[in-house]
């Protein structure tokens, strides 16, 4: 399911949200990229600590209920980011088992990282075009450069492109 295209009504069934601004869904996908971090550090921190205490029967449900308790807390606050900035809607009484927090909170901390990446990507070419036009104007800028420079910007801006084109074409053929 598209997490900023769809989401769960009441009967269970996927509902479509409505397009929201550009700028809510922009803000919105930033806020992700900085969950992602803190679930990124969450996992890492606690499970360092918790690993050890994990590896022995009788340490392992104290251990175990630390761990989701944090894992718990992250996804309802991803839920809550994806229902103000995207319109998804989720089922009131839904609950999922440890497993499936944990596996959603590992997945979600992924693909959250590589939203950063990308992002970040999309920031250095807007600071790299922001430099070739200041050269240009100066004039200071020689042809091999200015060929070199398009060449790089284009493939950042091709990496950065081709997510949102395969995104609008899976919400075009549902």
């Amino acid at each position: 399911m598209q997490g900023d295209l769809a989401g769960i009504g009441e009967d269970g069934a996927v509902v479509r949200a409505p397009l929201r601004l550009l700028p809510s869904r922009v803000l919105g996908t930033l806020l992700g990229c900085a969950t992602a971090l803190a679930g990124a550090l969450r996992l890492l921190v606690t499970g360092a600590f918790l690993g050890p205490l994990l590896l022995g029967p009788r340490t392992r449900p104290a251990a175990l209920e630390v761990l989701t308790a944090g894992a718990r807390r992250l996804a309802a606050l991803e839920r809550a980011r994806r229902s103000v900035f995207f319109g998804d809607r989720f089922p009131e009484r839904y609950e999922a088992s440890d497993r499936k927090v944990l596996r959603y909170l590992t997945v979600r901390v992924g693909t959250g990282l590589l939203c950063g990446v990308v992002v970040a990507l999309l920031g250095f070419g807007a600071f790299l075009a922001w430099l070739l036009a200041a050269g240009a104007v100066r004039g200071t800028l020689g042809r091999d450069e200015l060929l070199g420079q398009a060449l790089l910007g284009g493939v950042l801006l091709f990496l950065d492109v081709q997510g949102r084109i395969l995104a609008v074409l899976r919400y075009l053929e549902s």
